[in-house]
């Protein structure tokens, strides 16, 4: 039994309704953190930012007219921009872009892609290498994994 609620208590509670409870992306969200070992909650948001961006640059030249020149000349920079940057796979249309998510940015993280290519056995392991400074590129030692 639960007792009965005070006056003032029900007009605290007045605009929740704990039946139909909103669910977020905090779940999605924390298994991708888990996933790339994305240590900065920020960097996150700011991939998934980056890619609705994106997103809307591509909606934006695609509501341009089909035969015009500056059309064209925009599809192809920005999809050689993405396909250059490894957030596609192929620099064929402008649709992928639009599937463009934040993990297509995480996966572009120094430690992930040292586990894709085969450096490390897991991007923990590879991330700690690279906070730890035993990671050189070039001539210039990385010590930032968002790198």
């Amino acid at each position: 039994m639960v007792r009965k609620l005070k006056t003032h208590e029900q007009k605290l509670l007045k605009k929740t309704d704990f039946m139909s409870w909103q669910v977020d992306q905090q779940g999605r969200q924390g298994e991708m953190l888990r996933k790339f070992h994305v240590t900065k909650r920020e960097h996150y948001s700011l991939y998934n930012t980056l890619a609705a961006k994106s997103r809307e640059l591509a909606d934006l030249i695609k509501n341009l007219p089909e035969s015009d020149p500056f059309r064209s000349k925009c599809t192809e920079d920005v999809l050689s921009k993405f396909y250059n940057a490894g957030l596609v796979p192929t620099a064929d249309t402008l649709e992928r872009i639009g599937k463009v998510t934040g993990a297509s940015f995480a996966r572009r993280r120094l430690p992930v892609v040292m586990r894709n290519t085969g450096m490390v056995d897991s991007v923990k392991t590879a991330s700690d290498l690279v906070e730890q400074g035993h990671v050189r590129i070039g001539t210039k030692i990385v010590t930032d994994h968002s790198w």
